[in-house]
């Protein structure tokens, strides 16, 4: 007689799934909150601390470029600025005469203010004007890295007595290299010219700020940052 086989059928046991919580779900979702909230500051304070260190390397940049081309053309080069708000405003030009077009004509060594608008060929602007948000122009005398000491003698552009104007706008702060690279202020020569870029956010000083220093007759810009 043949043994007789039952078939088998795999039993399955029902398990109850538990979900989360409403409170447990409510509390994850608040810790997440809490970590953005601590995160994101962090993040845009990051964000325009490069951006700002951005802004100084590019006007280091145009201070080399306009020294450089004062000697290779024979030309004064003029970097000039402007402070509206919270943005800096900046323009980069030359004289196409190689004369320095701050002195009148009429009365030679008297200072004058230009018209870029109406300078007809006079004067060339090298480069499209820049403009720096959230940033301002600061006396060496802000707070500033420590390694960087007040030379004696240097000059600030925050005291210029000449002004630009460009398209309707006035620019009071500028800087001068002449063809030999001499570097100007008000048309005097200078040993060392220095000035301060600070960070602003929300209209307040950032924790970012660079100081500028310019030697007076040969040399690149150099940049101090903290």
């Amino acid at each position: 007689m043949m043994p007789q086989f039952k078939h088998l059928r795999p039993s399955f046991k029902k398990t109850k799934n538990r979900g989360f919580s409403l409170i447990e779900l409510l509390v994850v979702l608040g810790v997440i909150i809490t970590i953005m909230s601590l995160a994101v500051p962090s993040l845009i304070g990051l964000g325009s601390t490069w951006k700002a260190k951005e802004s100084v390397g590019v006007i280091a940049g145009i201070l080399n470029q306009a020294r450089l081309k004062a000697s290779s053309q024979n030309a004064h080069t003029f970097v000039a600025f402007r402070e509206a708000g919270q943005t800096v405003k900046m323009i980069y030009f030359r004289s196409e005469d190689g004369d320095d077009p701050f002195l009148s004509s009429s009365t030679p060594g008297n200072l004058a203010a230009l018209d870029l608008d109406q300078a007809g060929d006079k004067l060339m602007l090298l480069d499209r004007p820049a403009q720096f948000d959230n940033t301002a122009l600061r006396d060496i005398d802000f707070t500033y890295p420590s390694s960087v000491l007040r030379q004696n003698g240097a000059s600030t552009i925050l005291s210029t007595s000449r002004e630009v104007v460009y398209r309707g706008e006035k620019y009071d702060r500028i800087i001068q290299f002449s063809p030999s690279g001499e570097l100007r202020i008000d048309g005097v020569e200078q040993i060392l010219v220095e000035f301060g870029i600070q960070q602003l956010r929300n209209g307040n000083a950032g924790q970012f700020y660079s100081v500028i220093q310019i030697p007076g007759t040969t040399g690149q810009a150099f940049v101090y940052s903290n």
